[in-house]
């Protein structure tokens, strides 16, 4: 299942006793998910899927090495470099990066 993760709190007994393989969208640090907003206020989703994404990993450990990873989006905000260092250096994850494609946005 791919995630934003915003409203993943919740289901995490859900996914992990179904043994989800999750795929979280997460553009790298606050900066560079600076492109993901909620519709509703325009606020960065950025600490909410840090803070989901964070009880995850700390809950249901093996579970998070086996069946999480992450999707990023390259874009004007961040870099591959960028994106790499901060999901590796957080969850010792390499992620799937592809680049935004401007068609119909």
């Amino acid at each position: 299942m791919t995630t934003n993760a915003t409203l993943m709190r919740k289901h995490i007994p859900f996914l992990v006793e179904h043994n989800f393989v999750l795929l979280i969208s997460l553009d790298g640090d606050e900066k560079g998910h600076s492109y993901r907003v909620y519709a509703k206020n325009n606020k960065n989703s950025f600490s909410e899927v840090i803070k989901n994404v964070d009880i995850l990993q700390r809950d249901y450990p093996a579970y998070f090495v086996d069946k999480v990873s992450f999707n990023a989006v390259l874009h004007n905000r961040n870099s591959i470099k960028d994106i790499y260092t901060f999901i590796y250096n957080r969850y010792n994850k390499i992620p799937r990066v592809a680049q935004l494609a401007p068609g119909g946005v």
